[in-house]
């Protein structure tokens, strides 16, 4: 009977340690000096909103104290990419992703340089508004939730 209860006992403990090690699918530790782009490659924006969206952008991300630079002096990039998705099954939608590319280096047999998403989130809907709707998920949902978990991983 000892043994059993040892033997449980242990089998949780592997369980719920296991479950509090598991690591984050991001890493935004010291993240700084990040440059912003917005890619909207089929123009659901127009020159006015894209301009207004990504000077929100930028000054959301000051607000959290990550310094935000031109694409040349950066270290980090964040891209909101913005797709329509066509169907002729379902209602069109619109794809919002917000991603940081890092430049990383990675030891296999070797050290080896490469670019990696290292921060993804989307969101993908449905709106007859389209332009506001990219515009309230982008800064409501997305950058809302980024800068959250920057603060939540650098404690600022």
């Amino acid at each position: 009977m000892k043994n059993i209860i040892l033997l449980t006992s242990f089998v949780l403990f592997l369980a719920v340690s296991n479950f509090y090690s598991q690591q984050q699918p991001f890493n935004l530790k010291k993240l700084n000096n990040v440059s912003v782009e917005i890619q909207d490659s089929e123009h659901l924006l127009s020159n006015t909103t894209s301009e207004k969206l990504l000077a929100e952008i930028k000054l959301h991300l000051l607000s959290a104290d990550i310094k935000v630079v031109s694409l040349e002096d950066s270290k980090a990039q964040m891209v909101v990419k913005i797709n329509y998705i066509r169907s002729t099954f379902a209602e069109q939608r619109v794809l919002v992703q917000l991603d940081i590319y890092e430049k990383v280096n990675t030891k296999r047999s070797g050290n080896i340089e490469t670019e990696a998403i290292t921060y993804n989130n989307f969101s993908l809907f449905k709106t007859k508004k389209v332009e506001q709707g990219i515009y309230d998920v982008t800064m409501d949902k997305l950058l809302i939730k980024f800068i959250n978990d920057y603060i939540n991983q650098n404690g600022s």
